[in-house]
């Protein structure tokens, strides 16, 4: 049976990756957010979602945030 909690997260994401247009990989309960081209399929951005309660926040490494 699906923990229904995991799909809220799933779901969470899909929102996002439709928000922004960019493709999405999800991993066990959506913790783990790829950023992809999808011309090329070059990853671009590697996040951890963490659910802060009311909303997502994407930690996202200094150095990419630097670069963008």
């Amino acid at each position: 049976m699906a923990d229904p909690n995991t799909y809220g997260d799933e779901m969470a994401n899909m929102a996002i990756a439709d928000r922004y247009h960019i493709q999405l990989v999800i991993f066990r309960a959506g913790e783990l957010l790829t950023v992809v081209n999808p011309r090329d399929g070059y990853v671009k951005h590697t996040a951890f979602l963490v659910n802060v309660g009311t909303h997502y926040k994407a930690l996202v490494p200094r150095y990419e945030l630097e670069e963008a």
